[in-house]
C-alpha cells in the first residue's frame, strides 16, 4: 500500500497540476494535500480491517460448523 502511494504521488501531482493550469483562478497543489490523502486512506483501511477482524474473531466456531 505504501509502495502504491509513493508511485501515485508523482503521477497525481503531474496530472493534477496540468489539469489546474486550464483554469483562470488557478491554485497550487500542496504536498500536504497528498500526505493527508494517503494518511486518511490508511486510517480508513486500518479501521475497516480492524472492525472486520474483530467481527470474525467474535463468531462462535461451534455455531458456524453446526450450520454447515
Amino acid at each position: 500500500m505504501v509502495f502504491a502511494f509513493l508511485v501515485a504521488i508523482p503521477f497525481g501531482y503531474y496530472f493534477g497540476n496540468s489539469w489546474l493550469e486550464g483554469f483562470e483562478f488557478r491554485t497550487n497543489l500542496d504536498p500536504f494535500l497528498f500526505l493527508m490523502a494517503g494518511l486518511s486512506t490508511f486510517v480508513i483501511g486500518a479501521i475497516t480491517v480492524s472492525f472486520k477482524s474483530y467481527q470474525a474473531a467474535r463468531v462462535n466456531p461451534v455455531k458456524t460448523l453446526k450450520d454447515e
